[in-house]
């Protein structure tokens, strides 16, 4: 199945219901990252962590039982982070089946994913300010989407001057 998301990805799977800071993200995992999306307040986010940077996937269990996925990727300042995916009990018939399923096939494509492309993914050049091409929105560095409209942020390819 094609990924609307790109059109040289493969979906493997997707799940709607995934919590991360207690906000309801739908989630698609492809052969290159997993995707995160979600509507509040009626603007799209959408995020990205790419198979390539996760250094490491962790299952563990919540206090009620539900459980969590730990997703360990550095951050845009080289600092490691985790990403806590949590599979609850009334977003999934089966939480600990979801959990295990996205575990399990993260990491099979982890080891795929070392072997094919042992050099880390190119970083991006410092950006001092990007702005989104749709909307104006001055983005943050390390964006990869506008978080206002959801388009994909464009980097020039040297810092921009001071104004």
């Amino acid at each position: 199945m094609i990924s609307p998301a790109d059109s040289h990805e493969m979906t493997v799977f997707e799940s709607k219901g995934i919590l991360i800071h207690d906000q309801i993200f739908h989630a698609v995992l492809t052969d290159r990252r997993i995707i995160l999306t979600r509507y509040s307040d009626n603007k799209l986010s959408i995020g990205s962590i790419y198979l390539a940077d996760i250094q490491n996937i962790e299952e563990e269990t919540d206090d009620a039982g539900d459980p969590v996925l730990m997703v360990v990727t550095p951050s845009a300042k080289g600092e490691l982070k985790k990403v806590v995916l949590h599979f609850s009990q009334e977003n999934f018939p089966d939480p600990h089946k979801e959990s295990s399923l996205w575990a399990s096939e993260i990491n099979r494509m982890l080891q795929s994913v070392f072997w094919v492309s042992p050099s880390p993914a190119p970083k991006k050049p410092p950006v001092t300010q990007a702005f989104c091409v749709r909307c104006g929105r001055k983005c943050t560095d390390g964006s990869d989407f506008c978080t206002k409209c959801g388009t994909k942020i464009i980097y020039p390819a040297e810092p921009l001057p001071p104004l």
